[in-house]
């Protein structure tokens, strides 16, 4: 049994604590697919947002994926289908390994149909976030371009 000074706060606080904090892209955006399942979550399926690793196996999942894992003793990882405890230890940072690929993979930008490096992408368009599915990440070329557009200087309209 889990002593109540350790869970479910603490363990919900150490997986926000330890997740890697890279721009968002989706899947749909990568350039190089042979890295497709590395950088897919192994709860939602969808590309690693904040990502964490879940120990011993070293899964990443996004950030809050596991946060759900804080109100049970123990997980069936969905990528292994092996049961792990429930603790404050069982999420970690992602290695730096798995850092620098992420940050180092190429994805297209959506705006302008460039290949950029995760690690350079900008800002979120808020008002995009606002009207579809997810916000938008622009790239570094598109960044200065998008602020400086008078439709998206609207009051309506910011960058986050």
């Amino acid at each position: 049994m889990k002593s109540s000074s350790c869970w479910p706060s603490a363990i919900s606080t150490r997986i926000t604590s330890v997740a890697l904090p890279i721009p968002s892209f989706t899947l749909d955006q990568l350039v190089d697919n042979n890295y497709k399942d590395d950088v897919t979550c192994s709860s939602c399926k969808a590309a690693v947002q904040k990502p964490v690793e879940v120990l011993p196996c070293k899964s990443l999942y996004c950030c809050k994926c596991p946060l759900s894992l804080a109100f049970s003793s123990s997980f069936t990882c969905s990528s292994c289908l092996c049961i792990h405890e429930s603790i404050d230890s069982s999420c970690t940072k992602p290695s730096s390994f798995a850092e620098k690929m992420i940050s180092g993979l190429y994805v297209r930008c959506i705006i302008c149909g460039k290949n950029v490096k995760v690690e350079l992408l900008e800002a979120d368009c808020h008002t995009y976030k606002k009207s579809q599915r997810g916000a938008v990440k622009l790239c570094q070329n598109c960044f200065p371009n998008h602020t400086r557009q008078s439709l998206f200087q609207q009051e309506d309209h910011q960058l986050i």
